[in-house]
């Protein structure tokens, strides 16, 4: 069988309440790196055909704290050092956990006040 879709998250942060809601389907991905580290992970299934029951879920999330996203193109990302440039940062994670085999996405995000 063959199938079309994609793998897709989301997340949403609000300032007033240091919360951050996250949901995914498919190989998606995402760490809220702080004090402690939180792992987030998308729902089985594609956009586009089968997936179970979307479960949003909702963390804290300080102005420190690090959002990281990624696709199942990249390995786990168990440590990342804050850094202030982003841009910088994202490079760096992105090459050093790169797969390879597979197509990858990366995104980081910083809180804020």
């Amino acid at each position: 069988r063959e199938t079309r879709g994609v793998a897709m998250a989301l997340a949403i942060s609000d300032g007033a309440t240091h919360c951050l809601t996250y949901a995914g389907i498919g190989n998606t991905r995402a760490v809220v790196i702080g004090q402690k580290q939180t792992h987030l992970y998308g729902n089985y299934g594609i956009v586009g055909g089968n997936y179970r029951t979307l479960k949003p879920i909702t963390v804290e999330f300080k102005p420190s704290d690090y959002l990281v996203m990624y696709t199942d193109g990249l390995r786990e990302l168990m440590q990342l050092t804050p850094h202030p440039d982003l841009e910088k940062l994202a490079k760096e994670t992105f090459h050093a956990h790169l797969k390879g085999s597979d197509d990858a996405a990366l995104l980081i995000f910083r809180g804020s006040n």
